[in-house]
């Protein structure tokens, strides 16, 4: 303890030893501060070297001291990074994660900080206790820095700290060098039962049976000042009762002697603790390792068997039980009672009855009963005193009891509900496969004396049993067929006419889809000799007693040969009523059976086309190139040919047939003939109407161009001399003729108005004569549409000026390509602007905009004229169609425009839509492919 005698600094070191010691820190030392300069200064160090060392300098904003200051309480840091400090230069400076500290007061005046550190975390929260003792520590401190001037005060503190070791709640001792025992704490004496002068007379290992002298003395050795080293030993006791401890052992130097301090814990409940889990563990091993064994269980008394040696490896209870249910009742089928205890009486229990099986049993829950005699019953458990019973599902009780009425652990019932659950899902599966070999056993029974074909199929697909009669069927041995399941790939399984039969419509899976049985489902399969075998299959589900799926039976019959009669009455049915002719021939293409139909087309009976070549009914101009077709279905190069040929009749006369041969069954081979004489003459007419429609239009365009000719050569005389009279009469105007001159004028104006259009109704009719008879060519070329719109506008303009009309034409963009022909578009935009400004009154507006949309190069012509009714629409661009018709029509023209524009737009693969209302106006929305820019 503190003696007077030593020096201030002494003192103060082995006060922040103390404290270090009993804060479980590696090191405790003294700080001054001087606030006006920002310094912190280590004035004295108690503890291992470390990197803190007495006389180390450094700047106060750096250090956890800073916030000590600030603070009216101690500050404590268990673990720097984990509250936030792992950025703060206090702990990056240092890497302290431990740091506890209080202020340090001098006659009033902060003085500095008693710290206390180590660079591993903290395990243990700071307690009150901890904090009290810091604080009590920092007094001390400031209390021996005033001893000269407080020498009373220095002595009443020192006691303080005494009664601080005294009232620590660990175990606490010094010794010396060679082991003796020197200062015991109370605790220790209240832990260990002896008094503190008997400690005083012990050595080390005579209290910790774990330290071996030499050992012990060897690490002493080894030891420096302020080094530590923690163990786990064995304290024992006054009475010779053993109990684990930690034990932190630290190297002290007082008074200039070597002591070693020893802070000791009593971790009895932690190692207790560790125990119950390494047993658990081990049960849990034991356990799954050990419950394969009930999978290899044949039979009830098997499981209960291994059940009973499962108790016996896993649970430490003297009695392990298991009683399963048979007729009715709980029979005992195996117990044990260790350590020579009386056994309960070991007699069956009626199932429902009030013995504690049966109780658990009628439960179907865990139960625990702590006194087996408060049940109302007069059974005799023998030495038992408390039981637990867990049932083993429907199938039984497992039973553990004792002696005593200690509780059972929880862990252990858990263990034994894994155990009984597990056991009677294995009971499970006995008795299924159990009541499904009675059930076999039975059916083996009918299949032997059965003549139908009988399969027995589990829920997996899986066949279990085949009667005699299936091996026929299904041509396998019955262990053959046990081998596969119903999808069996080997089985070929196909729709009866050879196509893929999919597997929901199988007939298992339908039954297990639906739980409803399945009539009649036709299905082939494949022999093992490759022949085919068409089967018809019924069947339905088979359920266990509480109704679930378990699998199915199917009644199988072959009807191959029922399938083929009924495919032949069918073949020959239709065969004998056909409609159209059918003969069947052999590999040299000779006819072995017609039909009726096919002998009224030859007029031949039977007999008479029996044995006949094709050749010899067929037109000799198309015999070699059937015998070429006939040639390549033989040497299998072809399947099928289909061709169109003359037939001679018996009496010589020629039909034409159309003629399908295809392979038949065996080397033969089968033909269909259509007649089709009248359908060749109608084509003949057709071929002979179109070419002289040909005819007549070449004659219609050749008798337009001489007409034109003929009519546009005196035409243009007229129209010019009109214009001569009209410019000899402007020349004389101003003479005393002028009224005369008038009259010629008006008259040689109307020569030339009816001459223009004249001229403009042959050109169109001309034009349209040219389209429709394909001799006007419209090429593909790159042309600007915006051009192209904005010119033929201009020319238009002065026509609307003269009937006040608005005529204007716009584009999106100046260079908008399209690939048409260009006097194609001429002739569309001629007629579309004529059109509009004829139908347009006075005041009106034409409207001309070109634009683009995704690929299409797009022109409209919009007006306000006078519209139409939209149901005429499908009209419009029928020739000869005006907005009046008649000798008493109100607008002139041909009723060619729209035609011909339609058919101009077509042939430059372009499209023409209308829209209209009848006083409102119309829109001609015209596209065209779009040119690459």
């Amino acid at each position: 303890m503190l003696r007077s005698s030593r020096s201030t600094s002494e003192t103060l070191q082995s006060i922040l030893h103390l404290g270090a010691e009993w804060l479980n820190v590696e090191n405790g030392h003294l700080a001054s501060i001087d606030m006006a300069e920002g310094t912190h200064v280590i004035t004295e160090v108690g503890g291992p070297p470390s990197t803190i060392a007495q006389g180390n300098t450094t700047d106060l904003s750096t250090t956890y001291c800073r916030r000590v200051i600030a603070r009216s309480r101690a500050l404590a840091v268990e673990n720097a990074p984990e509250q936030g400090w792992d950025g703060d230069p206090a702990y990056e400076e240092f890497e302290l994660f431990t740091y506890l500290g209080s202020k340090v007061v001098v006659d009033g005046e902060l003085y500095g900080t008693a710290c206390f550190v180590d660079r591993e975390p903290r395990a243990e929260s700071v307690s009150d206790a901890d904090a009290a003792a810091l604080t009590l520590i920092a007094r001390t401190i400031g209390q021996v820095l005033e001893r000269k001037q407080h020498e009373s005060d220095f002595r009443r503190t020192s006691a303080r700290l005494e009664a601080l070791f005294e009232g620590a709640p660990n175990m606490v001792n010094v010794h010396d060098s060679a082991g003796n025992l020197i200062t015991p704490n109370p605790r220790l004496c209240e832990e260990t039962g002896y008094e503190a002068d008997e400690l005083t007379q012990m050595k080390v290992w005579d209290l910790d049976e774990d330290i071996a002298p030499k050992d012990a003395q060897a690490l002493w050795r080894e030891m420096n000042p302020g080094d530590r080293h923690r163990r786990e030993g064995t304290y024992r006791r006054k009475d010779g009762s053993p109990f684990p401890v930690e034990v932190d052992l630290r190297r002290l130097d007082l008074e200039g002697k070597t002591r070693f301090a020893v802070i000791a814990r009593d971790i009895t409940d932690r190692k207790q603790r560790e125990q119950t889990r390494q047993k658990r563990r081990a049960k849990v091993e034991a356990l799954y390792t050990a419950t394969d064994r009930l999978l290899t269980a044949e039979d009830a008394e098997a499981v209960a068997t291994r059940i009973h040696e499962l108790q016996q490896e896993i649970f430490a209870y003297p009695l392990n039980a298991v009683d399963l249910v048979q007729d009715g009742h709980l029979v005992p089928k195996r117990a044990t009672l260790e350590d020579d205890h009386q056994m309960p009486e070991a007699k069956s229990a009626e199932v429902g009855g009030q013995s504690f099986a049966a109780r658990v049993h009628a439960s179907g829950e865990t139960a625990v009963i702590e006194d087996l005699g408060t049940l109302d019953n007069e059974i005799d458990y023998g030495d038992l005193q408390s039981a637990a019973g867990v049932p083993i599902g429907d199938h039984g009780v497992a039973l553990i009891g004792q002696v005593g009425n200690d509780p059972f652990d929880p862990f252990d019932l858990r263990l034994l509900e894994i155990l009984s659950a597990h056991a009677a899902t294995v009971l499970d599966r006995i008795e299924r496969r159990k009541s499904l070999l009675e059930e076999r056993d039975l059916l083996d029974r009918i299949f032997e004396t059965s003549p139908a074909a009988i399969t027995v199929l589990d829920k997996e697909g899986e066949f279990l049993h085949a009667s005699e009669r299936a091996e026929d069927i299904l041509g396998l041995e019955k262990d053959a067929v046990t081998d596969r399941t119903y999808n069996d790939p080997r089985w070929k399984i196909t729709e009866p006419d050879g196509a893929p039969m999919p597997d929901e419509e199988l007939p298992f899976t339908r039954v297990m889809d639906t739980g409803e049985p399945v009539r009649d489902i036709e299905h082939a399969i494949e022999w093992h000799d490759g022949s085919r075998r068409l089967l018809s299959v019924s069947g339905a589900p088979l359920r266990t007693a509480d109704g679930a799926l378990e699998g199915a039976v199917f009644h199988i019959d072959d009807i191959t040969e029922r399938a083929l009669r009924r495919n032949e009455e069918r073949f020959r049915k239709t065969f004998k009523n056909a409609a159209i002719g059918i003969a069947i021939g052999d590999e040299e293409g000779r006819v072995v059976e017609s039909n009726p139909t096919l002998q009224a087309m030859m007029s031949y009976d039977e007999e008479d086309l029996r044995g006949r070549h094709f050749t010899e009914y067929t037109h000799p101009d198309d015999a070699e190139k059937e015998q070429a077709y006939f040639d390549e279905l033989r040497a299998g190069t072809r399947d099928r040919y289909q061709i169109e040929k003359r037939y001679v009749r018996k009496d010589g006369t020629v039909f034409w047939g159309r003629l399908t041969v295809s392979r038949h069954e065996g080397n033969r081979v089968i033909g269909m003939v259509e007649d089709i004489d009248e359908q060749k003459r109608q084509e003949k007419e057709l071929r002979a109407a179109k070419e002289e429609a040909e005819r007549l239009n070449r004659m219609k365009s050749a008798f337009l161009a001489n007409m034109s000719h003929e009519i546009r050569t005196p035409l243009t005389s007229i129209i010019g001399f009109s214009e001569a009279i009209g410019d000899e009469v402007a020349a004389l105007s101003g003479n005393d003729n002028d009224g005369s001159l008038a009259t010629l004028d008006q008259f040689a104006e109307l020569i030339e108005q009816s001459g223009h259009r004249l001229l403009e109704t042959l050109d169109a009719v001309l034009n349209f004569s040219r389209l429709e008879a394909g001799q006007m060519e419209l090429s593909r070329e790159r042309i600007n549409l915006t051009e192209e719109a904005k010119e033929t506008a201009k020319l238009f303009e002065p026509r609307a000026e003269e009937v006040g009309i608005e005529l204007d034409a716009e584009a999106s963009d100046p260079s908008i390509h399209t690939r048409a022909d260009e006097g194609g578009v001429r002739i569309v935009l001629q007629n579309l602007l004529s059109n509009a400004l004829k139908y347009t009154k006075e005041g009106g507006r034409v409207h001309v905009q070109v634009r683009t949309d995704d690929d299409d190069a797009v022109l409209e012509v919009e007006d306000t004229g006078i519209g139409m009714d939209p149901d005429r629409l499908s009209k419009l661009f029928e020739p000869f169609r005006q907005a009046s018709e008649g000798t008493g029509r109100e607008y002139e023209g041909t009723g060619l425009g729209l035609a011909m524009t339609k058919r101009a737009i077509e042939q430059m693969e372009g499209s023409i839509d209308v829209e209209t209302e009848e006083g409102e106006g119309t829109c001609f929305t015209i596209r065209l492919p779009r040119a690459d820019e």
